[in-house]
């Protein structure tokens, strides 16, 4: 089962302002999960949304 989970639009805006726009997102939105949602595993990003499934045991 996938799930959706929405990043704060405060990340897009942090990342706009660096000099690596897109990785600097990347990199805070998977932060944002690992810290947030540890029994979860990112497997792609969707327009402001990440898409992660459970952690396997």
């Amino acid at each position: 089962m996938e799930y959706r989970i929405p990043i704060p639009h405060i990340y897009k805006s942090i990342a706009l302002a660096s000099s690596d726009p897109a990785g600097t997102y990347y990199k805070y939105a998977e932060s944002y999960i690992r810290s947030n949602y540890p029994e979860l595993t990112l497997i792609r990003h969707e327009k402001g949304v990440a898409v992660c499934i459970l952690k396997e045991n």
